[in-house]
């Protein structure tokens, strides 16, 4: 007996749930291993991780902070998908 999730007529959805699961994955992946590797980037780095932004109720994140935080939001959204 097949198991339920490729059965016909869900093949399709299937295969977008598991290929969007791979990206969320990919993108992840890719977020966390990619560094910079000029003085400019480097620079830039250092830059967003000393520009805090006054958010209100006591928050004072970094834009380094909120750059990761949207990182891990496009990668949560890409699997809750």
């Amino acid at each position: 007996m097949a198991i339920a999730v490729w059965q016909k007529g869900r093949r399709l959805f299937s295969t977008a749930a598991v290929l969007m699961i791979l990206a969320a994955v990919a993108h992840t992946a890719g977020s966390l291993a990619s560094g910079p590797e000029d003085p400019v980037g480097r620079n830039l780095l250092e830059s967003m991780r000393n520009y805090k932004v006054p958010l209100g109720m006591g928050m004072n994140p970094s834009v380094h902070d909120i750059y990761w935080d949207l990182v891990f939001t496009m990668s949560i959204t890409f699997a809750a998908r």
